[in-house]
């Protein structure tokens, strides 16, 4: 269901009617008993209407200006996962504000970090880590969770800024879907999950598999880190088609694909059935936009994958080809 933002978040405009006038003057027969208004009169009505015109065009200009540019459809992608803080969803800044075509400001001194619309002398808002103060368009505003620095990344909460550009923000079940009406957007993405969780844990091996800071790898003792993702039946598969090399070469040839940025779309687990999916949009260095499934097995060690499907994804997310089943990324 979509839920407007409220009204402190945003701006609007409104005009009242103004009344008044001259008595010779009727709505429907013009001037009446050939009775002309004065020159200070038509002069009065002359500036009103200059007004008039000039309120129209700044409300419009105003109005246009509320989001600089519309955002790619593609939606934000990350390059590192975002984070659930007692219910709020936190993203990391610089990729939502490139996304936002939004310019971000540090202040000296690990100081407040102020995001402006390009041309803009004024920050659009403006936080600072562990602190829930905050500031909308010069205002007060106190965030429910403090933006914070993870892994030395600036997190914020996502629905503050999406919102002050006039993003409709709700939640279906376990998806956060941002709207923009007027530029006909859906951004859908995962609620990022419970730490304790099973979704975290396959959130988890996803960062290794693409490699996201943090690594998050197993200790140092674990020599083949990125076979060891696969399942068993997947890795008996794969010895028999490549040969007994196949865990080395996996692991010097991993990484060899810069993953840009992505966004995880879709997550669901059934720990008794001992399965789980995962889909992520994910975009490589080289620009390719992809579609990527992940199918998961639960086993002794955790949860493995079994099956990857990747999709190319054309400029208006539509599937271009097939890939087939990927052994690595």
């Amino acid at each position: 269901m979509r839920r407007p933002c409220p009204v402190s978040r945003r701006v609007e405009l409104e005009q009242e009617g103004t009344g008044g006038g001259v008595t010779n003057y009727h709505p429907t027969g013009g001037w009446q008993m050939g009775v002309w208004p004065s020159m200070t009169v038509l002069w009065r009505r002359r500036t009103l209407a200059w007004g008039v015109l000039l309120l129209a065009f700044y409300a419009g200009t105003l109005q246009a200006q509320e989001l600089h540019a519309p955002p790619q459809k593609i939606g934000p992608l990350f390059d590192r996962l975002p984070v659930l803080d007692q219910g709020v969803v936190l993203v990391p800044l610089q990729p939502l504000a490139a996304w936002l075509a939004l310019e971000v400001r540090q202040s000296r001194d690990a100081g407040p970090v102020s995001l402006f619309r390009p041309g803009d002398l004024n920050p659009l808002q403006s936080l600072a880590p562990g602190r829930l103060q905050a500031r909308l368009s010069g205002s007060p505003y106190e965030l429910p969770v403090a933006p914070r620095m993870i892994d030395d990344a600036f997190y914020v909460p996502l629905r503050f800024v999406v919102e002050a550009l006039g993003f409709w923000v709700s939640v279906e079940r376990r998806k956060v879907i941002l709207e923009l009406p007027q530029e006909d957007l859906r951004v859908e993405m995962a609620v990022p999950p419970d730490p304790l969780s099973h979704e975290a844990k396959l959130w988890r091996q996803l960062a290794i598999w693409y490699g996201l800071p943090p690594a998050a790898l197993p200790p140092d003792t674990d020599t083949l880190p990125h076979w060891n993702l696969f399942a068993r039946e997947r890795q008996r598969e794969l010895l028999a088609e490549i040969g007994p090399d196949v865990p080395t070469i996996i692991e010097a040839h991993w990484g060899g694909r810069e993953v840009k940025g992505l966004r995880i779309l879709s997550d669901a687990a059934d720990p008794e059935g001992g399965a789980a999916a995962v889909e992520v949009l994910v975009q490589y260095g080289d620009g390719g936009l992809y579609e990527e499934r992940f199918g998961f097995v639960l086993e002794p060690q955790g949860w493995r994958v079994r099956t990857q499907v990747s999709r190319q994804m054309g400029g208006g997310l539509r599937r271009v080809e097939d890939t087939g089943p990927l052994s690595s990324p």
